[in-house]
């Protein structure tokens, strides 16, 4: 996930059609040793993917694609729901 939340919504609308399995949806993991932070902007870049990924907007992604049958949802996303007691399937 490396985008808002009307982005990702968007993603998935555009890729549903050509999916016949499923589309897996998770944070990115380990933001802060995989990127390069001599990058110049790379710190501003982290910080906004994880604002982008905070728990608020985890739990706001799941209630908008919750009802998606292809949308599944990796571990990184559950544990935020179970945390925020937001059903999980």
């Amino acid at each position: 996930m490396l985008g808002d939340m009307e982005q990702m919504c968007r993603l998935v609308e555009a890729v549903d059609p050509f999916v016949t399995g499923t589309i897996w949806l998770g944070k990115m993991n380990d933001i802060t040793r995989r990127v390069d932070q001599r990058i110049p902007r790379a710190e501003q870049a982290i910080a906004v993917i994880q604002s982008q990924q905070s728990d608020a907007n985890i739990q706001r992604l799941y209630l908008l694609l919750k009802d998606n049958g292809k949308v599944r949802w990796k571990d990184s996303i559950k544990s935020v729901l179970r945390k925020r007691a937001t059903f999980v399937d």
